[in-house]
């Protein structure tokens, strides 16, 4: 192994110095001339703009219609760039033979009125065609132009693949040195003979100021653009042949080569090329430590590393030309780099055959691998070739699409062992991959019928793909195909699926449709004929046959109910269970009341006649709600609206005994809204702070001054805005929200009432529920200490109906709330069935006349008499008389003369706010006596 090591080190190091010799004899030049070339473009330089070209192009040459020009043409163009105002002149035009005398007076005339900015070209060239003694003379301008003007060379000297890359800075010539037009036009100071320009390509040649010179013959020229400006007058037109091939920018105009020379000079970016030897040993000394520490053993590998090393060296080099303008050579760089991997793989090629070795057993292992696990897959599985030719059937295949074994055997194709829909599937993905190369694999479903056996779902996919590792040029047309075909059988989860999807949409134990499923058919029926009808019955005293013949008679009931009004064909579209004893159908067609009542009373008919039990039989009642539509007449509405129009009317029905049928009546249905949603939000408002409190005053009927007043509450709903009690007060004494309700009027009561001057009190009205329950003494004593009410500041009014029971249970609690120090009133006196016997056993503190009374006294006698009969009885018991509802000063002026001690209405005042309460009573002390308080 060391000796293999240090025979491959020796190799790579004679490369190495093979190399070197190439890099020192030149042969890498131009390989480092392509290289340098093409990092020009990472440079993209701007041009100062301070050199102009005038171009003698092809338009130039057409308007004057001859060239060479007169001479006379170039004295005026000079004439006309000083007019300009142009700081120097240069013409690239040979003036080294003279013309007519005439023309050459008027040149040598305008050069000399540009008093020595005009420079004229110089050029070295070849005496002669003789080979064997060229002979190198100078050409300059004749004596006569010369004479006034400066002289400068325009000499270009091209690499051997025929580019021009640099520029020299000027030649001598008889003892005396000639600048170069570039080092002449950047003002370079001392150029010498052996220097020359190395031109940056990365200088963008199409932002050179350019313009014809037939436009500044013509007066057409902006003198603004040449002001200040050195021009270069030279040829751009095809004819004239004066072009050289440089990098990066390819052909140009010989006055734009010295352009892009001069720009260099003054951009400071006069390139600097490294020694290419002095890199080449650097690099020859890095690779060989490369190959001692790798070894080059196959398990090292240096492949990246070599490659990143080239890469960055690139890089590198790219980098100091654009930031520094330093031209390294790289191509020895390259060249060693490839040069080692080559030698790489070459001492990898027995490690890459043992590689292979091992990889096609591999290969054959998981070819073996996946036929097993086809075979004993789950799924059924079918491999065939683009022909479709079968590949393989693996057991699970035969079982599910009932193949022979004998029919897969070789030979078979795709049609011969699968139905015919399923092989053209098949078919159609094979020529899908064929034009459009791919095919998207989509789940499809299909029913198999089997000879002798039950039919079968199969849900299954067609995956068709091009084998890996074509050739790239290789078209799907022609390419290698295999289809993969796989299948299960899904037929339980089918069954499964449609019974789930049944028991969703309908009854498990009458098989009548759901809620939902039966507005699902009413839409149907909307969005057909538009007329139909919903009933909704509900089975009268079915409870008690539940009840007294058990709960499988009533299940077997209910089940021929569902019987009855199932959907037969004919005017009943759908019928449902809402929920117990309670259906539904649909009558599809009926747009009139009259035909639909008619249809509804024969189902109540047939369904209150006797149902056959095992007990002998039963009979039930029948109440329904009927909601009849015709969208035409009626509009646009939904299903799910009729059903609940039928349920209201359902509901009307239910309140009256007996059998009854009632149509859906809209005013009665906004009212059963209404209710619901008070019952809906009644839990919720409070949370809300939807409640609030108004206080109704209460006068001293003698002399008019205030003693307090009764709590009344209010709620202001977000949607049916304010609700009287009369609407919410029974709902929450029948969903059980009163005592709630009733505990927080007491609390917020008797807080705000503690604001209140002395000795003004409050009245709150506690319910029957409220007062019923054990907590009432607890509640009122937690509300005192909370607010700091004086107890006999609080009143608490009791309605007449609580008292009728004058069992022991009430009389304690009226006695506990007695010790807490509070009053009494009993509220309504004289509206239920009134009791001398539970006044004398619970002496309350009070009575409170009822409004309807009060409402009556100028009408009715009775009323009259009703009044002073219960003064007479307070009298007897020593209990204050609180009439309400007073309005008018008749009315308070009987009551008064009567002997009633307070009232309250509207006469003194509508209910206030706890702040106006407070407000307008400021001032009242023990006797005193408000201002316009009392109207009466």
């Amino acid at each position: 192994m060391k000796q293999d090591t240090r025979n491959r080190t020796l190799l790579g190091a004679s490369l190495l110095a093979l190399l070197l010799f190439a890099q020192s004899a030149g042969w890498l030049a131009p390989l480092n001339r392509y290289l340098s070339d093409h990092r020009y473009v990472f440079g993209d330089r701007p041009v100062s703009g301070e050199i102009v070209f005038v171009a003698i192009d092809k338009r130039s040459l057409d308007e004057i219609g001859v060239w060479p020009w007169p001479r006379s043409l170039h004295g005026e163009l000079t004439d006309r760039l000083i007019e300009a105002g142009v700081s120097e002149i240069v013409f690239d035009i040979d003036f080294s033979t003279p013309s007519s005398a005439e023309e050459d007076a008027a040149f040598a005339a305008a050069i000399e009125r540009a008093g020595g900015t005009v420079v004229l070209p110089a050029f070295l060239q070849r005496a002669s065609a003789d080979s064997a003694n060229p002979g190198i003379e100078l050409s300059e301008p004749i004596p006569e132009l010369a004479r006034n003007a400066w002289l400068a060379s325009v000499n270009v000297f091209p690499d051997s693949d025929g580019m021009v890359r640099r520029f020299p800075n000027g030649f001598m010539t008889d003892g005396s040195f000639i600048a170069s037009v570039p080092a002449t036009l950047a003002r370079m100071p001392d150029p010498h003979e052996d220097d020359e320009v190395r031109i940056d390509f990365g200088i963008d040649a199409s932002g050179i100021p350019a313009m014809s010179a037939a436009d500044i013959l013509g007066g057409r020229a902006d003198a603004r653009l040449l002001q200040g400006r050195s021009v270069i007058v030279g040829a751009l037109a095809t004819e004239l042949r004066d072009f050289y091939s440089v990098p990066r920018h390819g052909v140009v105009a010989g006055s734009v080569l010295q352009i892009l020379a001069a720009e260099t000079l003054m951009a400071g970016r006069d390139l600097v090329g490294l020694d290419g030897t002095m890199v080449a040993v650097g690099t020859s000394g890095l690779l060989l430590l490369v190959l001692l520490a790798a070894g080059l053993s196959q398990k090292t590998r240096i492949a990246p590393a070599l490659i990143a090393l080239a890469a960055l060296a690139e890089t590198g080099a790219t980098i100091l030309y654009v930031r520094n303008g330093i031209i390294v050579p790289t191509a020895f760089i390259h060249i060693a780099t490839a040069a080692i991997l080559a030698l790489r793989w070459m001492t990898m090629t027995d490690f890459f055959r043992d590689l292979l070795r091992e990889a096609t057993a591999k290969a054959r292992m998981n070819r073996k691998v996946l036929q097993q696990v086809v075979r004993e897959n789950f799924d059924a599985i079918i491999i065939a070739d683009g022909a479709g030719n079968v590949r393989q059937v693996n057991p699970a295949a035969r079982a599910i699409f009932d193949i022979a074994e004998s029919a897969a055997g070789d030979g078979a194709t795709i049609p011969d062992i699968l139905p015919r829909p399923i092989a053209e599937e098949v078919d159609l993905a094979i020529a899908d991959i064929r034009s459009e190369g791919s095919h998207a694999t989509e789940l499809r479903t299909a029913r198999l019928a089997r000879e002798g056996g039950m039919p079968c779902a199969i849900e299954y996919t067609i995956g068709v793909s091009l084998l890996a590792g074509r050739d790239a040029s290789e078209t799907p047309e022609d390419a290698a195909i295999v289809v993969c075909l796989t299948a299960r059988d899904i037929s339980e989860r089918i069954s499964y699926e449609e019974r789930l999807r049944w028991m969703s949409d309908n009854d498990d134990m009458t098989g009548l449709a759901r809620r939902h499923a039966f507005v699902a058919r009413t839409e149907d029926a909307l969005a057909g004929s538009g007329k139909c009808a919903v009933a909704a019955f509900n089975l009268h005293r079915f409870k008690t046959v539940n009840m007294a013949l058990g709960r499988e008679t009533g299940n077997a009931l209910l089940r021929e109910v569902a019987e009855r009004i199932a959907p037969d064909g004919g005017l009943i579209a759908a019928a449902a269970r809402l929920g117990g004893d309670t259906f539904a159908v649909l009558l599809e067609g009926l747009g009139e009341e009259e035909e639909a009542r008619a249809a509804c009373e024969a189902i109540c008919a047939a369904l209150m006649r006797p149902y056959s039990i095992e007990q002998g039989s039963a009979q039930v009642g029948v109440q329904a709600g009927l909601t009849v539509h015709d969208t035409r007449r009626d509009g646009a509405t939904s299903g799910e609206t009729l059903l609940d129009h039928a349920e209201m009317a359902l509901d009307e029905s239910r309140m009256v005994h007996g059998s009854h049928i009632v149509l859906y009546d809209r005013p009665l249905a906004d009212q059963r809204r209404r209710s619901r949603i008070i019952e809906r939000d009644l839990w919720q408002a409070l949370d809300r702070g939807e409640f609030h409190l108004r206080y109704q005053p209460k006068v001293n009927l003698a002399n008019g001054s205030p003693t307090g007043a009764e709590a009344l509450m209010r709620w202001h709903h977000p949607e049916l805005g304010d609700v009287s009690p009369a609407d919410f007060i029974a709902i929450a004494e029948a969903n059980g929200s009163i005592e709630t309700l009733g505990r927080w009027a007491l609390e917020t009561a008797c807080r705000e009432a503690a604001t209140w001057p002395e000795p003004l009190g409050v009245s709150v009205n506690i319910a029957p529920q409220q007062f019923c329950s054990g907590n009432i003494a607890s509640d009122v004593e937690s509300a005192l200490a909370a607010s700091g009410l004086r107890p006999g500041r609080l009143t608490l009014e009791l309605v007449e109906s609580e008292m009728l029971e004058s069992d022991a249970t009430v009389l304690r609690r009226v006695e506990s709330l007695k010790r807490l120090g509070v009053r009494l009133s009993l509220d309504d006196f004289g509206t239920g069935y009134s009791s001398v016997g539970y006044l004398s056993r619970l002496r309350f503190d009070e009575i409170k006349i009822d409004r309807q009374f009060t409402t009556n006294l100028g009408t009715d006698p009775g009323a009259q008499g009703i009044i002073r009969s219960v003064v007479v009885l307070a009298e007897t018991f020593d209990m204050k008389i609180v009439s309400e509802g007073i309005e008018t000063p008749e009315q308070a002026l009987f009551l008064r003369l009567a002997g009633c001690q307070e009232g309250q209405g509207f006469l003194y005042s509508e209910p206030l706010t706890s702040a106006e309460f407070r407000a307008r009573f400021a001032g009242t002390g023990d006797s005193g006596r408000p201002p316009s308080t009392a109207r009466a």
